[in-house]
């Protein structure tokens, strides 16, 4: 870009911007209060429809397997495509414009934004689709959908990769490709909007125009995408969490807004947000001046806003037409209630119930039941201290005070017992073997490797007897598909040898091994570990669950699922976060235990807030 070129795109970006914000803070909030709740609400009736009112792990990838998760699967996709296409199409054409010295005004823009759908008319939409709601999200650098803003992959996916050298090459080879691939579409949208062409087709002008864009615009691209990873992406910059408050009494909350530790917080947040709309707008600027300036077609079709504005006007004759006919109805109903005699004889009680309700249903939205207990540190696989599972690295979660070590156990061909993660045993030994086609002794023969430390595989017996009145153990159950016999008895007939089962609580992540256990003994302490979920997690739900904690993957915490588990009387354990700065966001969430592989940090934490 010339200089001149880029004093006119700033000039329309301050002229355009407040137009612009004011469209962005409404989709937003739109975004919020209707169009997520309804995709949530038809997720939620197909879930019903298959059977699931409530799916956790393997069980929301088995409801897309039958007819109405498919069903679900496209209709919300398609959905998604076309809020996130109507949002940055709006922008565009109002920047266009005013761009070109043809400023047009907001409404008109969202009218004609209706004119571009043509692009999604065709099988680009499925690469439209995996852009807008997979790539864009996933990277989140400047083009943030509102509805969609971020997305990761979870920590337990990568953190088990990074343990090995190859792993963590894909991880990052993984993130540079997705990079690059987004560095690449970064003018489809101005393509798809302004030429109203395929994704695909857009895809390769895109293409085209950076093999041939000047070295101008390529510095102002790269300054854009340094400043926002500086701004965003390294902690310590800006603001970039805020607990909420919804989950707190009411006096709490009132106070709160009011007071340094919670207003200074929520004030910082807003504005880091500001900032964030600020410079996507800019960017989506730089990205629209240079479609047009770099020899991209247009072929906008204004001759269509006649027919839309017939439409449109339709459309709100039938709504008002609908809304007096409501109201209308509405009146009469009211007038015959007031009439009645019943109403009549009894209006200061029914008054008094109402009152009653509403201000119970303020209670029951505010009011959040005390912690269950302090918070907690658990060590993940013992620790970081030694290799995982085995007695090392349970001392070192031991010598850094951890309050639990979690362990994981898989059962061997004679079906005892063993402290292991892996069913195969190539990552720590180097051998490939498995699990179930070794006997416990012959299992406790190979050497582990990690950490620059060895170690032995161990029985759940000789952990016990080992770590006992040392440190208490998070049993989770696993199972590798060659079992003869049921985990969770041959666990529990362990605990009960060792006369143990005060000092251990157990999880799993197959909820027919928590169903198993809790059946065998309804007194042991046991809950489920999930990495996600489809559908309503409310409290009710939580309660037919019949478990007595709930263990999570980082992106599951919200302030939301913190304060139904607690309502329904479930302490909530996160794992796996090692990051000091993630540990005091959870813990002020409301969360009480800490799975990490560093329990000194996680001790370090709690210890200061507490």
């Amino acid at each position: 870009m010339k200089s001149k070129n880029i004093q006119n795109t700033l000039i329309a970006f301050i002229q355009a911007f407040p137009a612009l914000l004011a469209f962005e803070v409404v989709y937003k909030m739109l975004c919020a209060v209707l169009l997520k709740p309804l995709l949530s609400f038809i997720m939620q009736i197909f879930l019903n429809l298959s059977g699931y009112s409530l799916a956790f792990n393997e069980r929301f990838l088995n409801f897309f397997t039958n007819i109405p998760g498919v069903i679900t699967l496209v209709i919300m996709l398609a959905l998604g495509a076309l809020m996130v296409y109507y949002e940055f199409s709006v922008i565009i054409l109002l920047l266009y414009h005013r761009l070109h010295k043809n400023p047009i005004s907001l409404g008109t823009a969202m009218k004609m934004a209706l004119t571009t759908y043509k692009s999604l008319k065709n099988l680009g939409a499925v690469g439209f689709t995996a852009y807008a709601l997979g790539l864009l999200p996933l990277i989140h650098i400047g083009l943030r959908p509102s509805l969609l803003p971020q997305t990761r992959i979870p920590n337990f996916i990568t953190g088990e990769l990074s343990k090995t050298l190859m792993g963590n090459i894909g991880v990052y080879l993984f993130y540079a490709v997705i990079f690059v691939l987004f560095v690449v579409l970064l003018f489809v949208l101005p393509a798809m909007v302004l030429d109203r062409v395929s994704f695909l087709r857009a895809a390769r002008k895109s293409f085209g125009i950076l093999k041939r864009g000047r070295l101008p615009v390529s510095l102002v691209l790269g300054v854009y995408v340094i400043l926002w990873i500086v701004l965003f992406n390294f902690p310590g910059f800006v603001p970039t969490y805020f607990p909420g408050i919804s989950g707190n009494g009411p006096l709490t909350v009132f106070l709160s807004l009011f007071s340094g530790n919670t207003f200074a917080p929520l004030m910082g947040f807003l504005l880091v947000g500001l900032l964030r709309v600020t410079l996507m707008l800019l960017l989506l600027t730089i990205l629209t001046a240079g479609y047009s300036g770099l020899d991209g077609q247009i072929n906008i079709d204004d001759g269509a806003l006649p027919l839309i504005d017939e439409k449109l006007d339709h459309m709100r004759e039938r709504a008002m037409s609908f809304f007096h006919i409501s109201r209308h109805t509405a009146k009469n109903a009211w007038t015959h209630i007031k009439a009645h005699p019943f109403f009549i004889r009894h209006q200061k009680p029914i008054a008094l119930g109402l009152v009653i309700l509403a201000a119970v249903g303020m209670f029951s939205l505010f009011y959040n039941p005390p912690a269950l207990h302090s918070p907690i540190v658990i060590g993940h696989r013992g620790s970081s201290e030694g290799v995982e599972n085995t007695l090392g690295s349970i001392q070192g979660g031991i010598d850094q005070g951890a309050d639990y070590a979690e362990i994981d156990i898989l059962l061997s061909k004679d079906n005892v017992p063993m402290v292991i993660h892996d069913s195969n045993l190539q990552r720590l030994s180097g051998q490939n073997v498995n699990v179930y086609d070794l006997t416990a002794e012959e299992l406790g023969e190979l050497t582990l490797s990690q950490n620059d430390a060895k170690g032995k595989i161990s029985t759940l017996e000789e952990v016990i007897r080992t770590t006992k009145g040392q440190i208490k153990l998070l049993i989770e159950l696993k199972t590798h598909g060659h079992e003869t016999a049921d985990v969770a008895a041959e666990t529990a007939k362990v605990v009960e040898a060792q006369n143990d089962e005060k000092n251990c609580m157990f999880m799993s992540l197959d909820y027919s091994l928590v169903e198993q256990l809790k059946t065998l003994h309804p007194e042991y302490t046991v809950g489920y570990c999930v990495y996600g979920n489809l559908g309503k997690a409310d409290t009710r739900r939580l309660v037919n669950m019949d478990i007595d904690f709930l263990t999570v993957e980082e992106n599951m915490v919200t302030k939301s699922l913190i304060s139904k588990a607690r309502k329904a009387w479930l302490p909530v354990y996160v794992w796996t976060v090692d990051d000091p700065k993630s540990m005091q966001q959870y813990l002020d969430l409301g969360v009480l235990g800490l799975i990490t592989d560093k329990p000194a940090t996680g001790r370090e934490v709690i210890d200061q807030s507490h």
